[in-house]
């Protein structure tokens, strides 16, 4: 498929096949037959658009609420309709994860409007939920700067689509093409709900950004034999447990996600370096570490089996060294020993081994760092599951994000 977009800005450039293709899909979205569409989408013709750009995604994308009601039998269902809008939901929510895989969540018409700024125009959580899980940008942009937020807030969209959104990432601080935020738009429209919604937004909080941050993850469970320090090393066996772990929930999170394995102390502090300097931590509005490792008091042992300061991992995201982290949460999850021995691994847990005290510090602004265990004790990590304390605080994050903060989740 070639297309081609002409002066006017319309899309030409189908084959025939291709613009039957692209009819039949159009004809079972107008018609609202959702059961004939789920059986005819396939991954070549999902995203085949009109001279517009429109594609049958986007179609179905703005099939309002209304419109899903009359797609379920009434013969079963209490005086509000409650069974009917239940039954309704489910379909959505099939069709969608059968067309997120079929066609592109990102594409957008010529106006730029994307499929996201079609779903939240009509109020379709279902999808907008769907495109967002699938990769969906929550702060897209269409011609006017119509952001899909802005959008929701112009259409008189549900709150729970905007609700949808701000979990998502979106930044409400945006302004469209008239220097207009969704607070002041709302303001504007008198949608007080969705007016205080944003405003409770609009006071000491960190900005949200899309990716929402950068999840940077260090374990290294595998040593070098040869070391000078005073014991064995063994490998941290169950460590990767944690690394997926980390890596699912934080994706979830919409975080930028990236992993190192075995570092030696030298590699460590390169790397480092090498992450300190970044441009693209800039992007991003927000920086947490997954720091794992053998360890003693307050360091860490690299794959060599020398120590490296926790402080100068912490040290190095200072605003005084790394700008483009000022003014943005800075969070450290170590899981690491801090007695005089090594972790101690077990094949599953026992009640007293699952106990640990969960340390806390606040070193100077903006910074959270967060430890396994109390000065002096050691770390637990199971072989068949991971250590408790990364399983648990991943655990949490997931379940509580939308509602606490976290350092309430935290303590």
């Amino acid at each position: 498929m070639r297309l081609v977009v002409d002066e006017y800005g319309t899309i030409s450039g189908l084959t025939a096949q291709e613009e039957a293709d692209r009819q039949k899909l159009q004809r079972l979205v107008n018609a609202r037959d959702l059961v004939g569409l789920r059986r005819a989408a396939t991954r070549d013709s999902c995203d085949l658009p009109d001279f517009l750009g429109l594609t049958a995604l986007m179609g179905v994308a703005q099939l309002n609420a209304e419109d899903r009601m009359k797609l379920v039998e009434m013969d079963a269902y209490d005086r509000r309709g409650y069974i009917a809008m239940n039954e309704a939901w489910r379909s959505d929510e099939a069709l969608w994860k059968q067309l997120v895989e079929l066609g592109d969540p990102t594409c957008a018409n010529t106006a730029a409007d994307s499929c996201l700024h079609h779903a939240v125009k009509d109020g379709n959580s279902a999808a907008a939920s769907a495109l967002l899980a699938a990769g969906a940008s929550a702060n897209a942009r269409n011609q006017c700067e119509y952001t899909p937020l802005i959008q929701a807030v112009t259409c008189w969209a549900p709150q729970h689509v905007s609700q949808v959104l701000l979990d998502s990432g979106a930044d409400w601080s945006l302004k469209n093409n008239k220097y207009r935020t969704a607070l002041a738009l709302a303001t504007q429209k008198r949608n007080w709900r969705l007016a205080e919604l944003l405003r409770g937004l609009d006071g000491d909080f960190y900005p949200v950004t899309d990716p929402q941050g950068y999840c940077l993850i260090i374990n290294i469970s595998r040593y070098e034999s040869g070391s000078d320090i005073t014991f064995s090393i063994t490998e941290r066996k169950g460590s990767d447990h944690d690394v997926e772990q980390a890596k699912r929930v934080f994706e979830r999170l919409r975080f930028i996600v990236k992993i190192k394995k075995d570092l030696t102390t030298e590699q460590l502090d390169d790397f480092l370096s090498e992450i300190k300097k970044s441009r693209d931590l800039a992007k991003h509005g927000s920086f947490v570490c997954f720091l794992m490792a053998h360890g003693s008091h307050d360091c860490i042992y690299g794959r060599d089996g020398c120590p490296y300061e926790i402080r100068k991992v912490i040290e190095r995201f200072q605003t005084s060294v790394c700008r483009s982290l000022e003014g943005k949460p800075k969070v450290f999850f170590i899981q690491a020993g801090r007695g005089s021995r090594q972790d101690r691994t077990f094949a599953s847990y026992s009640r007293e081994e699952t106990r640990y005290n969960l340390t806390v510090c606040t070193p100077e602004s903006d910074f959270l760092v967060c430890y396994a265990n109390s000065p002096g004790s050691v770390a637990f990590r199971s072989i068949n599951t991971g250590s408790l304390y990364v399983q648990t605080v991943c655990d949490f994050i997931e379940k509580n994000f939308r509602e606490l903060d976290l350092s309430t989740i935290m303590t």
